[in-house]
């Protein structure tokens, strides 16, 4: 080996095993000038120039927080719900016909000629599956509104759990439908308008079907389309519901008409038992919330 390869291998030699430290320290201000350093200080300014750019036209934001129903437990609910609509439409007869009779008043001109029998009402197989559906849709689309208006706070810590927050919407469901029939059945014996309040409390039943799709599908809007604000999905809600409201009582005084029972009678009963309940219940979460 010459002398020139062993100078070559100790210059090898001596660069890598130079700490980067010091080959940092060896470049030198004329070195800076050429490429790669000229290319990384154009991209270096081009960046802090395109980031001036973007945030010159930015405004002060707000922080968003977490999602208000980000609840992977909600989905079985609607699974649920989903899967026995799909059961009752595949195996027990669609559903179109329970939706339309509420909508349609054939059944009031119709209901002369009707006996007890034909009622939906009566306890059967579909009966029973479309009730479980109703009432779940019912539940959950109570518990979004529940949750919103921040309700759950009031309940005892012992209860401050997603299982008992759905099982008491469930069972306020129960209880409320349980609280209307209850009322037209002992309305009806009292009166001695027995028919007429059977056809009342089918055409309440029937409506409780009705919502309970509907707000089955804006139940998943509130709780899966972030995109749409809640409060607009809960009013339009209230809406659908103030409308099924005026549709049952608009049907109470067809019945009333065709029973040839004195409308102050219908008065009475709406103020009695149907309107003023609901003032007091709203008057009371008013004061408790």
């Amino acid at each position: 080996m010459n002398i020139s390869d062993s100078t070559y291998v100790s210059e090898v030699d001596t660069f890598l095993y130079t700490p980067a430290r010091q080959l940092v320290d060896d470049i030198s201000a004329s070195d800076v000038e050429m490429f790669p350093f000229t290319l990384t200080n154009q991209n270096k300014q081009y960046e802090e120039q395109t980031y001036t750019e973007l945030t010159t036209h930015l405004k002060e934001g707000k922080p968003t927080g977490s999602y208000l129903f980000h609840e992977d437990w909600l989905l079985f609910v609607i699974l649920f719900v989903i899967g026995v609509y799909s059961l009752i439409n595949y195996y027990m007869g669609k559903m179109t016909g329970d939706v339309l009779s509420f909508l349609s008043f054939r059944h009031v001109a119709d209901s002369e000629d009707s006996n007890d029998s034909s009622s939906s009402l009566n306890i059967s197989w579909r009966g029973f599956f479309v009730f479980m559906a109703s009432v779940t849709s019912l539940a959950l689309y109570l518990y979004c509104c529940f949750k919103y208006y921040d309700v759950f706070r009031l309940f005892p810590k012992q209860l401050s759990n997603h299982v008992w927050w759905i099982a008491i919407c469930f069972g306020s469901v129960i209880i409320a439908l349980a609280f209307r029939f209850l009322i037209c059945t002992i309305t009806g014996g009292i009166s001695g308008q027995k028919k007429l309040f059977s056809e009342y409390a089918d055409t309440v039943y029937n409506g409780y079907k009705f919502i309970s799709i509907i707000l089955l599908f804006l139940s998943i809007f509130i709780i899966y389309a972030h995109s749409i604000p809640v409060k607009a999905l809960l009013f339009f809600s209230f809406v659908l519901i103030g409308i099924v409201v005026i549709i049952r009582y608009i049907k109470l005084f067809l019945f009333f008409i065709k029973n040839n029972v004195s409308i102050s009678y219908l008065f009475l009963y709406l103020c009695a038992l149907e309107i003023i309940p609901i003032l007091i219940f709203i008057k009371y979460v008013g004061t408790i919330a």
